[in-house]
């Protein structure tokens, strides 16, 4: 009942675009690595046991993540679980993501799930093993490839979103990277997919001298397909930016009915890692999506800590109540769509600022203790500051 119908080979990793030399060291960058800058070590622990996942289609090496946690003095947090076969071999997708989700989950148990390539419905086996996993199942998972949603087709997205709705009510938060493609009238899926948080980039311009702005590259804009629909807890951002947004911007029209990626932004350039055994760089939405994942699952070991029996979930009606908490981007474009003062569909709600996780950590804290269902917690957000 769980293996899809369609005979589709799409998923593909996202394009990142090639390293370029530094001109500019990035502060965004380093200071990931501090956590502190994030408000990441005032994060209350508990056992790790919520859990964390990245999903790829590759492998990676375990010593290159020792050497990365070493190298910038993190804690160590190995991956604890395999889910189908890790090759040995150093892909930079599953480098960077192993790095990065357990850089900002420290401590926590991560789960390593092998995506097939080479198989037609590469997405059903991680579909498969989530639907049988039981209580177990890490609670926040991390995704950093898609296809355009034409390519995917309208069965097999209706099916997934389906699967990942089901996933976001037992606890579950899915990211998927929003793509480095630039502006497009297809969005890429599952990022367009409503029952996710779609992650996109920033960046300190192409010179990397510049105030954070919009990545150029980041893929953002409204879901083409009438199974990516927006949910109710994002008409009010999308409203926002139709009344925002600069002339020229693309597309002419919009559809307020269809759903906007991304949700949010994080830093995406030039990000260091570890493949087989040396330091490069890679840039785009791939490395953006496993730090937020990291973070989601950090705050849902603070509400375990908490005595709190919740996670959580499915977060964007969760995000799109908090929107306050983040640091609004209103600088840079992706080629179609420019940022603007509040929401928009390059930027989404904004990116991390020193204070946005802690902003998020008590206001997740603080509906747990009320008991109400952080997957619900969605009123139209308060007016924001300019």
């Amino acid at each position: 009942i769980y293996l899809f119908y369609i005979l589709v080979f799409f998923f593909f990793l996202m394009m990142r675009r090639p390293p370029r030399s530094t001109l500019s060291s990035s502060s965004a960058a380093s200071d990931l690595y501090k956590r502190q800058s994030y408000g990441l070590d005032v994060a209350s622990s508990s056992d790790g046991s919520t859990g964390q996942a990245f999903v790829v289609n590759g492998a990676f090496k375990p010593a290159d993540l020792s050497k990365f946690q070493s190298e910038y003095k993190l804690a160590k947090t190995p991956v604890k679980t395999l889910v189908g076969p890790d090759s040995g071999s150093a892909s930079i997708e599953a480098s960077l993501d192993s790095q990065y989700i357990t850089t900002t989950g420290k401590g926590i148990d991560t789960t390593f799930v092998f995506l097939d390539s080479s198989q037609s419905t590469p997405f059903s086996d991680w579909l498969v093993w989530a639907a049988k996993a039981g209580d177990s199942i890490p609670k926040v998972h991390s995704l950093s490839l898609g296809a355009p949603e034409d390519q995917v087709g309208e069965a097999l997205m209706t099916r997934m979103n389906s699967e990942m709705a089901a996933l976001g009510l037992r606890g579950v938060s899915i990211l998927f990277a929003s793509g480095d493609s630039g502006y497009q009238i297809q969005q890429k899926f599952g990022a367009a997919s409503p029952y996710v948080t779609s992650v996109g980039g920033i960046f300190n311009g192409e010179l990397r001298d510049s105030p954070l702005q919009a990545d150029s590259l980041t893929t953002g804009g409204f879901a083409a397909s009438s199974a990516n629909k927006a949910g109710a807890w994002q008409k009010d951002a999308i409203a926002s930016y139709v009344k925002n947004r600069k002339a020229g911007s693309l597309p002419a029209k919009i559809d307020q009915t269809q759903r906007a990626v991304p949700d949010l932004s994080a830093y995406d350039d030039m990000i260091t890692i570890v493949q087989n055994g040396v330091d490069t760089t890679v840039s785009g939405t791939s490395a953006a999506c496993p730090m937020v994942a990291g973070m989601f699952a950090s705050i849902n070991e603070a509400l375990a800590a908490g005595g709190h029996n919740t996670t959580l979930g499915f977060a964007n009606p969760f995000l799109y109540a908090n929107q306050a908490a983040f640091l609004d981007i209103t600088k840079g474009d992706n080629r179609g769509i420019a940022a603007v003062v509040g929401y928009d569909p390059v930027s989404g709600l904004g990116t991390f600022s020193e204070q946005t996780f802690s902003l998020l950590k008590a206001a997740a804290l603080k509906a747990a203790a009320a008991r109400v269902p952080i997957c619900l917690l969605y009123t139209s957000p308060s007016p924001r500051d300019s």
